[in-house]
């Protein structure tokens, strides 16, 4: 008995740019996997198995063909439209439109999933200071200062009787 293949006409493309990588992923309308592809896994030339590194997965030509991989995989499985989740902003977002247009799968939306910061959690109280207690200073004369207090307060009371 041959297995039936499933057309399906709808799918999601999951669209994750950052700095150093892009990963591109298709997934059916219950969210499974049904392919993807990111900068790593592209070959550098179609007949080695070499990979892309290091600074060659930043560039807008390995999420062209990142995406492009994918979406050729995802039109073999009968795809015809598209709703886009993207992630974070890098080199694909630039490319990824136009890939899609140009291999005439259907866009049916666009929606930005960039995680919002929102100045995280409260953050823990600082310790409290132990204050020393205050030496006594042997030389300090204390009748002095009390004096020089009472003075001050005098004259604080004068000044208000004249000005008032």
């Amino acid at each position: 008995m041959e297995k039936k293949k499933l057309k399906r006409k709808i799918g999601f493309l999951h669209l994750q740019s950052t700095d150093n990588n892009t990963i591109v992923s298709i997934s059916d309308i219950n969210g499974n996997i049904l392919c993807w592809s990111s900068c790593g896994s592209i070959p550098i030339k179609e007949d080695s198995k070499k990979k892309l590194t290091g600074r060659n997965k930043q560039t807008e030509n390995a999420a062209f063909l990142a995406i492009e991989s994918v979406c050729l995989k995802g039109l073999k499985l009968g795809i015809k439209t598209l709703s886009i989740f993207f992630k974070y902003y890098g080199v694909a977002l630039n490319v990824f439109v136009y890939v899609i247009k140009k291999l005439g799968i259907r866009i049916r939306s666009i929606t930005d999933m960039t995680p919002i910061a929102f100045n995280g959690c409260r953050l823990e109280k600082k310790p409290r200071k132990k204050r020393d207690n205050p030496k006594i200073d042997p030389n300090f004369d204390y009748e002095k200062a009390k004096r020089e207090r009472k003075l001050n307060s005098e004259s604080e009371e004068t000044q208000q009787f004249f000005y008032n």
